[in-house]
C-alpha cells in the first residue's frame, strides 16, 4: 500500500512542478511594456478613486470594478503605472490558476487517488496555446482573474464548515464584480457534484434524482443568484458603445473555432497537411470525442460540460471576427479542454478491495507511453507560446530603444500596430500579436512606458514599407504633409524578410547658422563619423530646403579603407525621406545612419555628398569657404566612439 507520507510528498512536489512550470513558461512577460487594452484601462482609470471604482463606469461599457482596483492599488503603492508589476500580477495569476486546478482535482478525486491526472491537467492548462494573449497583456487580466476565482470558489465550496461557506460566498461576490462569466460558477459546481455522485458503479437510474437534489442544495442558490445578476445587469447605467456587436455573425465559423480549441493537440497536426481548415478541425474533433468516449470517465464529462458552457458564452453573443481575433476568450474554457485531454492520457487505475487505487509505476509501459504523449503535446504548446512571446518582444522593441535617452519630442515612422505569422500554426483563427488598437493614441504608448512625457507623432510612409512574408499593420494618426515641424527625434521601423528593426534615424532641430559644406540645394550644417568597433555611425545635419529640392535627390555615404577602397555604403535621403515628403518649413534635419565594416578591413574615411539617384549625377559640393570639394564629396576622418554610443 502506498504510504501516506509518500502520497503527501508527491502531491506537494506536483504542486511545485505545476506552479514553477507556469511561471517559467510565461516569465518573458515581465519584460513587456504597457500595450493594447492595458493602455485603454489605464486611460479609463484616470478618473477613478477608491469610492467610484465600485460604480458602473460610463466610458467602459462593462461593470467590472475588479478590473480597475488593481490599477488603483498599483498607483497607490508606486505612485505610477509600473509595467513589470502589472505583468507580474498576470503571471502570478496564471501560475496560481494552474495550482488551483491541480488542488481542486486532488480534492475531487480524494486523498488516495494518484496524482497523474491532476498533474497532467494542470500542466496542459498552463500551456494551453490560446492563453498567450490573456497572460501577456494585463488589459486582459479579467480572463485569468475570473477563472482563478471560479477555481478557488469551487475548492472552498468542497470543504465543510461555516468558514468555508462564508469564504465561498465572498468569492462569489468578488467574481461577479470581475467578469460576467462568473455566473457559471454555480452551474460548474452543481455539475461536478452531480457527476461525482452518479459515477459510482451499479447505481440505478432512480438515484439520479437524488444527486440532482444534492447539487441543487449545494449550488442552487449560486445558480439563482447568477441568473438574477444577468437580469439586473441589463438595467445598470453603463454605456453599451464600447461593447462588441451582439450580432451572431457566422455561427459555423465560431463553432469551428471552439472545436479547434478543444481538439487542439490533434488540430496542431493539421499544419503538416494540405486539407482545408474545416476538414482538419472536424476530423480532430471527431477523434477527440471518440477518445473521450473510449475513456468513459466522469471527469471527461466534467471537462466537456465546462468547455461547452464556457464556449457558449463566447460563441452566441460575440461577432465572428471578435472571437477569431481574441484567443484570450478561450481561457476559461481551457480548464475543460485540459481536463478532457488529461483524462484521455492519464493511466487507468485499478482499485483495491478497500477502495484505494493502485498507482501505476513509472516503469509501467502504458504510463511511459502516456507520459511521452503528454510531453509531446506540452513541447508543441511551449514552442507556440514562446513563439508568440518572442513576437511580442519584437513588436515592442521600440520601447527599449526609446528608453535609452530622453526626448523632447518623438516621431515614429511606420510604427507597427500588430504582427501576424507567415503561416498559422492552427488552421483557423488569427494568431497575431498586437500592441495598439485603433482606439488608442500613439502618445499613450510612449507616455505610459517612458519616464519623461514627450509629445509623440505617428506617421505612415508607404514609400518606406516593404512587401514581406508576414502580416503587419501600421499605427498612424497624423499626416506628415500637414504636420508643423518641431524639435523631435525620429525613429523608423524597417520591415525585412526576417523581421523588423526599430532604429533611430535622426530628427529635427532648430536651424543653425554654421555651414560645413554646401551641396545645392542643401546646406550641410555639420557632419561627423564615429568608429564604434565595426559599426561606423555617421551624423550629419542639413538645412531643409525641400521647396527647391528634387524628389530624386539622395545622400551618398561611402566608407573607405586605408587604401581608399570602397568597403561599405548607406545611401538614402536625409531621414530616409524623399525631400518632397518632408513637411514644409525652415529647420535642420539631423540624420543618423550606420555602416557595418566588413571583417578584416580597416575603415578610415567616410565620403559624404548629394546625388540624383535616377541619373547618378553628383550635386556640386563646396566647403565653408566656397572651395570646390574633390569629387563633390566631403571627406570625414573617423573619430573614436563616444562613451554614450559604446
Amino acid at each position: 500500500m502506498i504510504s501516506r507520507q509518500r502520497t503527501v510528498s508527491s502531491k506537494w512536489l506536483g504542486a511545485l512542478v505545476v506552479f514553477g512550470f507556469a511561471l517559467v513558461l510565461y516569465w518573458p512577460v515581465l519584460g513587456m511594456p504597457l500595450i493594447y487594452d492595458t493602455l485603454l484601462h489605464l486611460r479609463i482609470a484616470e478618473g477613478l478613486n477608491w469610492w467610484n471604482v465600485w460604480l458602473p463606469t460610463e466610458a467602459f461599457g462593462f461593470f467590472r470594478p475588479m478590473t480597475f482596483t488593481p490599477i488603483l492599488l498599483t498607483r497607490t503603492l508606486f505612485g505610477d503605472d509600473i509595467a513589470w508589476f502589472y505583468n507580474l500580477m498576470n503571471l502570478l495569476q496564471h501560475a496560481i490558476n494552474a495550482l488551483l486546478l491541480y488542488l481542486l482535482l486532488l480534492k475531487i478525486q480524494g486523498d488516495t487517488a494518484p496524482i497523474y491526472q491532476p498533474l497532467f491537467t494542470a500542466l496542459l492548462f498552463a500551456a494551453f496555446p490560446f492563453s498567450y494573449q490573456a497572460v501577456a497583456i494585463y488589459g486582459h487580466n479579467v480572463h485569468p482573474a475570473v477563472t482563478g476565482l471560479i477555481l478557488l470558489g469551487l475548492l472552498t465550496s468542497l470543504h465543510a464548515g461555516k468558514r468555508w461557506r462564508v469564504a465561498t460566498a465572498a468569492i462569489f461576490v468578488v467574481g461577479l464584480l470581475t467578469h460576467e462569466s462568473f455566473i457559471l460558477f454555480g452551474v460548474f459546481g452543481g455539475m461536478i457534484v452531480f457527476l461525482q455522485g452518479v459515477r459510482r458503479e451499479g447505481e440505478p437510474l432512480r438515484e439520479f434524482g437524488k444527486h440532482v437534489g444534492v447539487a441543487l442544495r449545494k449550488y442552487g442558490v449560486y445558480v439563482g443568484l447568477g441568473v438574477a445578476y444577468v437580469v439586473a445587469y441589463q438595467f445598470l447605467p453603463i454605456s453599451r458603445a464600447p461593447q462588441v456587436d451582439a450580432a451572431a455573425g457566422d455561427l459555423w465559423m465560431k463553432v469551428l473555432y471552439v472545436m479547434q480549441g478543444v481538439s487542439q493537440p490533434l488540430a496542431w497536426l493539421g499544419r503538416f497537411t494540405s486539407f482545408s481548415a474545416e476538414t482538419i478541425i472536424l476530423t480532430a474533433f471527431t477523434l477527440t470525442v471518440a477518445l473521450a468516449i473510449w475513456r468513459r470517465s466522469w471527469l471527461v464529462l466534467v471537462g466537456w460540460g465546462w468547455w461547452g458552457l464556457a464556449s457558449a458564452l463566447v460563441v452566441l453573443p460575440l461577432p465572428t471576427n471578435y472571437l477569431l481575433n481574441g484567443p484570450r476568450l478561450l481561457y476559461l474554457g481551457s480548464v475543460g479542454v485540459a481536463l478532457i485531454w488529461a483524462t484521455i492520457l492519464s493511466p487507468h487505475t485499478r482499485p483495491r478491495s478497500e477502495g484505494e487505487a493502485i498507482e501505476p509505476s513509472l516503469t509501467t509501459p502504458s504510463l511511459v507511453v502516456r507520459i511521452v504523449i503528454v510531453f509531446t503535446v506540452l513541447i508543441a504548446n511551449i514552442s507556440f507560446v514562446r513563439g508568440r512571446l518572442t513576437a511580442y518582444a519584437e513588436l515592442t522593441q521600440g520601447i527599449d530603444v526609446l528608453r535609452q535617452e530622453s526626448h523632447v519630442g518623438i516621431v515614429l515612422l511606420n510604427q507597427p500596430q500588430w504582427f501576424a505569422p507567415v503561416r498559422n500554426t492552427y488552421p483557423l483563427g488569427a494568431e497575431f500579436v498586437q500592441q495598439l488598437g485603433d482606439y488608442l493614441f500613439i502618445e499613450e504608448w510612449t507616455t505610459r512606458n517612458l519616464a519623461d512625457n514627450p509629445p509623440t507623432w505617428g506617421f505612415r510612409v508607404d514609400e518606406l514599407l516593404a512587401t514581406v512574408p508576414y502580416g503587419y499593420g501600421v499605427h498612424a494618426q497624423h499626416v506628415l504633409g500637414g504636420w508643423q515641424p518641431v524639435e523631435s527625434d525620429w525613429f523608423l521601423t524597417r520591415y525585412t524578410d526576417t523581421g523588423t528593426r526599430f532604429e533611430p534615424i535622426g530628427g529635427i532641430a532648430a536651424p543653425a547658422a554654421t555651414t560645413q559644406a554646401t551641396f545645392a540645394p542643401f546646406r550641410l550644417v555639420s557632419a561627423s563619423a564615429e568608429n564604434c568597433t565595426s559599426a561606423i555611425t555617421i551624423h550629419s545635419r542639413w538645412q531643409n530646403n525641400n521647396a527647391s529640392a528634387s524628389s530624386t535627390l539622395s545622400l551618398f555615404v561611402q566608407l573607405l579603407d586605408e587604401n581608399g577602397v570602397l568597403i561599405g555604403q548607406n545611401d538614402a535621403p536625409p531621414l530616409r525621406m524623399r525631400p518632397d515628403l518632408l513637411p514644409a518649413g525652415v529647420y535642420d534635419v539631423v540624420d543618423e545612419r550606420e555602416i557595418i565594416a566588413p571583417e578584416n578591413t580597416t575603415p578610415t574615411t567616410v565620403l559624404l555628398g548629394v546625388y540624383d539617384y535616377v541619373t547618378g549625377e553628383r550635386m556640386r559640393g563646396v566647403d565653408a569657404d566656397d572651395t570646390p570639394l574633390s569629387d563633390n564629396a566631403l571627406r570625414l576622418t573617423l573619430e573614436p566612439c563616444r562613451e554614450d554610443h559604446q
